[in-house]
């Protein structure tokens, strides 16, 4: 665990033989180990690419790299900004911990709104539980399009197996919805509703509405994720390449849904919600 690095403080969750390894910078988990073995993908010399970042106030990439409000344009990157930003600690107990961002002059010429961002993580056994609050402070209603990006470790790079309920996908190299599950050059079917995930995929799969999403990694390990699919209605299946040691399955919104059909916070509203993360 003396191995993992972050780039802001370094937190600590323990219960039993379970750790969870926290950076302030993004208020990213950086490992869950079970003993020895960190269930998720690390690697610090591409610390982007590990850990379980969270993509808020939007889910990947938006047309023309721009949010579009009735005040006007702003340029925001894929993923939004609070991953780049240092969250301050509120509150932590041995298998818990609060840490919190607020709106600035910085994020102001992103994201035109006032807003206060809360995450808890809590340990729970093998569970993982990342619960978001996203506090809405400005003077007018808030868009959001959120998503949570794990890269789990993988076992076997031929046996990741996801069920699912969809049909279809979109890529992430467009905004349209036409490719089928069915016959995808993805995804194997395994049985009626499962699939083996091939290469290198990036798919954003509609209507997954699965109450619990099982992905089977290899080597007899899986993990079950449980996340509300109105606060998160597409499920992203990514990694940058077949060789890749890890697989992110991440609950996240529709691409530029912040743009066409966000989640629209009240002024004063919170929207909160909680994703879990049973690692067996």
């Amino acid at each position: 665990m003396n191995d993992i690095q972050a780039i802001g403080t370094k937190y600590e969750l323990s219960l039993g033989d379970n750790r969870v390894i926290i950076d302030s910078f993004g208020a990213k988990v950086l490992a869950f180990f079970q003993g020895s073995d960190n269930r998720l993908f690390y690697d610090f010399e591409d610390i982007s690419h590990s850990g379980i970042p969270l993509c808020f106030p939007s889910f990947g990439p938006l047309e023309n790299n721009e949010l579009s409000v009735a005040s006007g344009k702003y340029a925001m990157k894929q993923h939004g900004f609070a991953r780049d930003m240092d969250f301050a600690l509120i509150n932590k107990t041995d298998s818990s911990i609060v840490l919190k961002i607020s709106s600035n002059e910085t994020t102001l010429l992103r994201y035109p709104f006032k807003f206060v961002f809360a995450v808890k993580y809590t340990l729970i056994a093998n569970e993982l539980q990342i619960t978001l609050a996203w506090h809405n402070m400005s003077k007018h209603k808030a868009p959001l399009s959120p998503g949570v990006h794990p890269y789990f470790k993988v076992y076997d790079k031929e046996a990741i197996v996801l069920k699912t309920n969809s049909l279809s996908y979109n890529l992430s190299a467009d905004f349209s919805e036409v490719e089928d599950v069915v016959g995808s050059e993805f995804l194997d079917a395994a049985t009626k509703s499962s699939f083996i995930i091939k290469g290198a995929p990036d798919i954003n799969l509609i209507h997954h509405n699965l109450e619990h999403t099982n992905v089977l990694l290899g080597g007899g390990k899986s993990i079950k994720m449980v996340y509300d699919t109105v606060d998160f209605d597409r499920l992203t299946i990514w990694r940058k390449n077949a060789q890749e040691d890890y697989i992110c399955v991440e609950p996240a919104n529709a691409q530029n849904k912040i743009n066409n059909n966000p989640l629209l916070i009240e002024l004063g509203d919170v929207w909160e919600s909680t994703v879990k993360i049973e690692f067996n």
